[in-house]
């Protein structure tokens, strides 16, 4: 019970951190914002239009259009949890929503809405319109309403990716400096993340990543300069078998990860078997020579959904990744996410 909880809490808080850099790097203007609900207002012939984001008690709205004094309906977490197009007329929605003060006042019988996903993939809010009577919306009305909202999240990703861009370079600068014995540090690998997943799901193509456990970190104690100068060693073996436009930098708790896009899901097994073999070797740290291993989780998905948010692929590489450590280390594990 407290476990799911926790796991609750910390979904929650994911998606208020999504939301937050969203609004700071993604939001549109008020007009770009009014033009899709005005569009939707217009195909679906609904009364009022607007867009909510989840907040911890209630939802916070971003943009409406015609809206009727008061608040409309907290939908975000309800929308959310549907997975698709949610819909509310008198007949087919619960009591409590139907008898919404803000819905009651100003005789609103239908409500439509669809959830909204940022461009790291967390489902931050919801899109809807409502109208005063009772309806069922057809096939064409239910796609224009979801290719609308895609229409909205893509100009979203576009904005996010040319926001992410400066970070994303300043990071990729310090690419020479990997060259004379530095890694990039978790924030820079952060800033490359989120570019490369966003181009990536902007342009439809594959996307994997690797979390590495370097195992003599995990089974004996050294010091900080020799922890740096294992991560050095293993990253340039590394990197003489990743691709040019692959990615590895430092990650939390003295591992690295590895940023692999446009790696197809099923080239993975071939790819964390030679990753595991480059990094078989003796290395010397300091006075000390040790065997130097490494356990990989890795994870691919053939084409970034909206679902499919970084925590997603980072959660499953650290399950992988667990799994080739309780296994026997110095091997790889892949997960493969639809």
């Amino acid at each position: 019970m407290i476990d799911n909880q926790i796991k609750d809490s910390g979904l929650q808080q994911s998606r208020l951190d999504a939301q937050r850099r969203t609004l700071q790097m993604a939001s549109l203007s008020q007009d770009d914002y009014r033009r899709i609900l005005r569009l939707l207002q217009l195909l679906c012939d609904a009364s009022c239009a607007w867009i909510s984001l989840l907040g911890q008690h209630e939802d916070t709205l971003l943009e409406g259009l015609d809206i009727p004094h008061g608040a409309p309906p907290s939908l975000a977490e309800r929308v959310i949890a549907s997975e698709g197009l949610f819909e509310c007329g008198s007949a087919d929605c619960d009591g409590q929503l139907r008898s919404h003060p803000w819905c009651s006042e100003h005789e609103l019988g239908w409500l439509a809405a669809y959830p909204l996903f940022s461009p790291e993939g967390h489902a931050i809010g919801c899109v809807a319109i409502a109208a005063n009577q009772p309806r069922h919306m057809d096939i064409r009305h239910r796609l224009a309403f979801v290719d609308l909202v895609s229409m909205l999240e893509t100009e979203m990703q576009l904005r996010f990716l040319l926001s992410t861009q400066a970070p994303a370079l300043r990071s990729l600068m310090q690419q020479p400096l990997r060259e004379q014995g530095h890694l990039l540090d978790a924030s820079g690998m952060d800033d490359l993340l989120h570019y490369s997943y966003t181009r990536c799901r902007l342009e439809g193509r594959p996307y994997a990543l690797a979390l590495v456990e370097l195992d003599p970190l995990a089974q004996q104690a050294l010091d900080v300069d020799q922890t740096e100068e294992l991560q050095q060693a293993a990253a340039s073996r590394l990197l003489r078998t990743l691709r040019a436009g692959d990615l590895i930098g430092s990650w939390h708790q003295q591992g690295l990860l590895v940023l692999l896009p446009g790696v197809d899901a099923e080239e993975l097994y071939s790819v964390g078997d030679k990753l595991v073999q480059s990094l078989y070797d003796k290395v010397d740290v300091g006075l000390r020579q040790l065997d130097l291993s490494a356990s990989l989780g890795l994870v691919g998905v053939r084409q970034l959904q909206p679902r499919l948010s970084t925590d997603t692929l980072l959660t499953a590489a650290q399950h992988a990744l667990q799994q080739a450590v309780n296994a026997g280390r110095n091997r790889a594990r892949v997960q493969l996410l639809s």
